[in-house]
Formats: structure tokens, C-alpha cells, sequence
């Protein structure tokens, strides 16, 4: 199953805007946004410096357009945020993770499209 794929059964495509929360996570926050989100959690890693990932941010701010608050949505700096980094084992970027219960369910890496 293709990435995008578990998204789409929590995308509405009807007009009303359900804009989730992007949230920008670090270390300190990792636990309480992450650990223990109720919800799955897309976790998005970039970098300022990168030029995929300003691209990628654009697919992502898209879909958290149309998810109805049933995904978190964060957004993790790799230079602030060394420890998750490394407990996600995160070599390049842009590297998307879909997160439940702090483990990782399924892994996208480089610039992907929104049909991807």
C-alpha cells in the first residue's frame, strides 16, 4: 500500500476546509506530541537548507488543508531535534514517517508528490 494511500481514508475531498494543526516538534516536545498522540502522527523531517524539502513542505501544508483533525501533523527541523534524529534513524531529507504509539508504521524518503 502506497504511503499516500493510508492517508486518503482521512482526507475529506468535499469543499469545507478541516485544516489540521501542523505542529513543529523538537526534543523537548517529542514526547508529548509524538509518544503520546491518541492520534497517528505524520511526521515530517526537513531542513531550512534544503531545497526538496521547501517543495515537499508545500504537499504537506496541502494535505493538512483536508485532513479532518483525525492525523496529527508535525514538522521536525533535523538540525534542532538531534535525539529524534537518531531514534528514527533519519539519513536524508525530506523523510516522511507515519507514527503510531511512537512506532514508526511506514517510511517515505525524497520528494514525494501528493499522489505518491
Amino acid at each position: 500500500m502506497k504511503f499516500f494511500e493510508i492517508l486518503r481514508k482521512n482526507v475529506r475531498t468535499d469543499e469545507r476546509n478541516y485544516e489540521a494543526d501542523i505542529i513543529h516538534v523538537d526534543d523537548n516536545t517529542f514526547k508529548t506530541e509524538i509518544v503520546q498522540s491518541e492520534l497517528p502522527v505524520l511526521a515530517y523531517f526537513w531542513a531550512e537548507w534544503c531545497p526538496s524539502c521547501i517543495q515537499q513542505s508545500k504537499v504537506i501544508d496541502e494535505i493538512a488543508g483536508k485532513v479532518p483533525q483525525k492525523m496529527r501533523i508535525v514538522k521536525i527541523n533535523v538540525d534542532q531535534s538531534r535525539q529524534i534524529v537518531r531514534l528514527y534513524s533519519i539519513s536524508s531529507i525530506p523523510t516522511i514517517l507515519l507514527i503510531r504509539n511512537g512506532l514508526e508504521l511506514k517510511r517515505m524518503v525524497g520528494l514525494k508528490s501528493k499522489r505518491e
